[in-house]
């Protein structure tokens, strides 16, 4: 709901559980819920890479009074790095600006591990794919991205 309402992408499970529930077998994932009165109100979604546990997806019901789910998940990501002993634990940048204002109440430090070089080949295929490959766009390349896969398993 709240996507739908804020107008950003939600994956579907079919896309990635399979592979998220390989990665939690394998101790490279993690799957932290928040439960009160034996409903779910919110599930974050981090994996574990580099010293570091990242947070890739998550969501939360919207209840009045407000439960908090959200900043209760973050601070349970940020125990259990320690208690894995990692590093550090990346909250990310990414997001709507919603979801950017509430990351920032967590006053994160960005720290540069790298730099991502991209090298253009045929600029005017870089120029399609940077147009295409945004909002609504994205659902109709998962589909035929899909659709290329499952006919080249054939």
């Amino acid at each position: 709901m709240n996507a739908k309402q804020k107008g950003y992408v939600v994956r579907r499970w079919d896309d990635f559980g399979p592979s998220l529930v390989s990665a939690v077998d394998a101790g490279m994932a993690y799957v932290l819920t928040a439960w009160h009165d034996n409903n779910i109100q919110g599930a974050i979604i981090l994996e574990k890479s580099s010293n570091m546990l990242n947070y890739t997806m998550g969501g939360v019901n919207r209840n009045i009074p407000d439960l908090h789910t959200g900043y209760f998940l973050q601070v349970e990501a940020m125990l259990l790095a320690g208690t894995l002993g990692l590093g550090s634990y990346n909250i990310s940048f990414g997001g709507p600006e919603q979801v950017q204002r509430f990351k920032s109440q967590f006053n994160p430090t960005l720290i540069e591990r790298g730099k991502t070089i991209y090298g253009v080949n045929n600029k005017l295929l870089y120029f399609l794919f940077s147009k295409l490959y945004s909002g609504k766009m994205t659902t109709l390349i998962q589909k035929v991205l899909k659709s290329l896969v499952k006919g080249a398993s054939k």
